[in-house]
């Protein structure tokens, strides 16, 4: 939901020329602050030797620290800092408002959240349950050629090492999701052979059986898992392999497709987080931020017509 307070593009601009001037002054005032930490010290300190006293030290610097608490404190709430700036709210409610209407200017019924994600759900019932870590945002649905689309930054994690809570990545990129009007009976799974972290079998169930295609090239570029090899090779007809085909070649990472229920789910593993241009010391560029944005979605565009997938597939 966009704050009421920034219904333009002229209101956002004046937000951000008082969020630099706020992060300047707030900069100067908390090296002011710092040294004037290490002064009273310095002071406290002084004074206790001077009065032969150091149980004197701890007590004289937190009066010290205490008026400049309070001196800090009134000038925070002087005109000088009139309110509190937001960088967060500031970037959320400046992509709200180009990036949705880029999307507009491309899809139908457009929902973008930049602070929303695919819910975690998703990933569950793709039997994508060995993760320790989630996190999605930059999440928007449209209708696309009468196709129901969603898309999200998804970053997906396994612990490697209890002990020191370290983590490996599974999955780190776009996330699509085309859906019809038909179901697939059975999961299907393929990925790129290269794909990060080895072998792709973590995010599978442990029903799922490595099979192969009559088109070499395709069995050389992915590994494919299914539960029913049967029913998988009637989804994967040739017109399809060649179209996967030509997305793999045309995105620089490694690609996840998923066929489940009514839907299909693409990932472009390639570890870049999308419609982050904006950058608070520079004044806000409408035009061209909105072409970066049409251009970091073209990838699903591409995808959706290339497959040209309809109901009836």
């Amino acid at each position: 939901m966009i704050d009421d307070r920034f219904l333009t593009i002229e209101d956002l601009e004046k937000y951000r020329q008082e969020l630099v001037v706020y992060k300047s002054e707030f900069m100067k005032l908390s090296i002011i602050s710092m040294i004037g930490y290490f002064v009273l010290f310095i002071l406290s300190l002084y004074i206790s030797i001077a009065c032969n006293n150091i149980i004197l030290l701890p007590i004289l610097y937190i009066i010290f620290m205490t008026i400049m608490h309070v001196i800090l404190y009134k000038i925070k709430n002087s005109k000088r800092f009139p309110e509190y700036r937001d960088e967060k709210l500031f970037i959320k409610n400046c992509k709200k408002i180009i990036v949705e209407s880029a999307l507009n200017e491309i899809f139908d019924n457009v929902d973008y959240q930049p602070d929303s994600g695919l819910p975690i759900e998703t990933f569950n019932n793709l039997s994508i349950n060995t993760f320790d870590v989630y996190e999605s945002n930059d999440y928007f649905s449209a209708t696309y050629n009468d196709l129901y689309v969603e898309r999200a930054d998804v970053s997906i994690k396994k612990k490697t090492d209890s002990d020191h809570c370290q983590y490996a990545p599974i999955l780190e990129g776009q996330w699509y999701i085309i859906k019809f009007n038909r179901t697939f009976y059975s999961n299907i799974w393929i990925f790129q052979k290269y794909i990060i972290n080895g072998h792709p079998k973590i995010l599978l169930n442990k029903n799922a059986i490595n099979i192969k295609t009559d088109n070499e090239k395709f069995n050389n570029s992915f590994k494919i898992f299914s539960d029913n090899e049967q029913y998988a090779s009637s989804v994967l007809t040739s017109s399809i392999i060649e179209r996967i085909n030509a997305l793999n070649q045309k995105e620089d990472s490694s690609l996840i497709v998923c066929f489940s229920g009514n839907s299909l789910y693409i990932s472009y593993n390639n570890f870049e987080d999308m419609y982050e241009f904006i950058n608070i010391r520079e004044p806000i560029k409408y035009e061209e931020g909105k072409q970066l944005a049409y251009n970091e979605t073209k990838p699903l565009l591409d995808l959706i017509n290339e497959l040209e997938m309809e109901a009836k597939m």
